[in-house]
């Protein structure tokens, strides 16, 4: 009898610690190195050794991420200094910097912007490439934020997760 108690305590304790250590609330954020508009190579750890980051993937033929990448900026102008946070824009066109650049300089966004125009990051982050595409990821590399696709709620969403850092 004790034996068959010792098992099922065991298989108790399992459960709860693959529960904890599984929790879908803790999706460790992709691990990335992109290219910058100047050719510098950035990399996630980099990025995260200071900051909380907003990642965003957009292309310059979609109208709803020429909509959200200003008030994305603006989030990050408020949050800077307070919530650490730190916008990264990464653009998936395939002419890359070629596309990207008319759209950043027409809405006067100056968020550090990565290149993906084999779209390899933005596959790993969301396989059905659907844009934009919104995650906060915290200093530690967890994603505790997602919007994919078009939302008028994505931003205040998003700003009520910040506010909880």
């Amino acid at each position: 009898m004790r034996k068959r108690y010792n098992i099922l305590w065991c298989c108790a304790v399992f459960i709860v610690c693959t529960t904890v250590l599984f929790s879908a609330n803790d999706i460790k954020a992709p691990h990335f190195a992109l290219c910058d508009l100047d050719g510098n190579y950035v990399t996630l750890s980099d990025l995260l050794k200071k900051n909380n980051i907003i990642i965003a993937f957009w292309a310059s033929y979609c109208n709803p991420c020429k909509v959200e990448l200003p008030q994305l900026a603006a989030l990050e102008e408020r949050y800077n200094q307070s919530k650490q946070i730190k916008l990264i824009i990464i653009n998936i066109d395939t002419e890359g910097k070629e596309k990207a650049l008319p759209v950043l300089q027409e809405l006067s966004i100056g968020a550090l912007c990565l290149l993906d125009p084999y779209q390899i990051v933005v596959k790993k982050y969301n396989p059905d490439l659907t844009i934009p595409a919104t995650f906060l990821v915290t200093k530690k590399g967890i994603i505790i934020f997602k919007a994919i696709g078009e939302s008028t709620e994505n931003i205040r969403n998003l700003e009520l997760e910040i506010l909880k850092l």
